[in-house]
């Protein structure tokens, strides 16, 4: 789960500092937060994690409810 850790992460150094340099982004880990708080505020609810493997898919609710199996 996304928020129990709240880690980030650097995946690419080197396109986090392209971006950087190029001033689209303003800090390190606050994009999953920012992107969690603005879908509830869109859609009243959360998105859902669901890990799978070495993947992670985001959904997003209308009204909670479990994608994972």
């Amino acid at each position: 789960m996304v928020k129990a850790g709240l880690a980030h992460v650097l995946h690419n150094p080197h396109i986090y500092t392209f971006f950087r340099r190029a001033g689209l982004v303003t800090d390190t880990g606050n994009g999953v937060r920012r992107a969690m708080r603005l879908v509830k505020e869109a859609v009243g609810t959360e998105p859902v994690f669901c890990e799978q493997g070495t993947e992670t898919a985001v959904v997003v609710l209308e009204s909670n409810g479990d994608c994972c199996d």
